[in-house]
């Protein structure tokens, strides 16, 4: 009898992405790039879940003109529960901060753009840098990125 595999290489999904450097509030931010960049980012109806265990601000648009779906995601988010085990206030809930993307752990923002346009990334970043609220932003190499497996959505 033949078996049949199928492999989901879900890292060989194409996509670029820009890391931010703000201190906006997210929706100020969406709000900035959508003047900026001529997009339509909205508040997606849920936040982004990494592993059901830390979920990340999400603004969402899907360009359907160009083929292209942007994603804004602030790049920390918080956890929060209780530790039953030797602590001295049982009841007192613990909060830890996560990345999304470890690696980048100053960017605030992670600008995503799906079926990613390679050749635009500078003018994107340098349309992006023109935001006053904006400190720095730059493109990062997805190739080289270790937490990639966290932007799949």
């Amino acid at each position: 009898m033949i078996t049949h595999r199928i492999f989901d290489d879900y890292s060989e999904e194409d996509f670029s992405l820009f890391a931010i450097h703000s201190n906006v509030e997210d929706h100020a931010m969406a709000f900035a790039l959508n003047q900026a960049l001529k997009l339509k980012l909205k508040r997606s109806r849920s936040d982004y879940d990494l592993n059901n265990l830390v979920s990340f601000p999400c603004f969402e648009w899907k360009d359907e003109v160009q083929d292209l779906n942007w994603h804004l995601l602030c790049n920390s988010g918080v956890s929060s529960g209780s530790q039953q085990m030797g602590n001295l206030f049982p009841d007192e809930l613990t909060v830890n901060r996560h990345y999304l993307i470890p690696e980048f752990k100053d960017a605030d923002y992670i600008l995503r753009m799906e079926l990613g346009m390679h050749e635009q990334a500078a003018v994107i970043s340098n349309k992006i840098l023109a935001i006053s609220h904006v400190i720095t932003a730059y493109s990062i190499n997805t190739e080289k990125l270790k937490s990639k497996e966290n932007l799949i959505f």
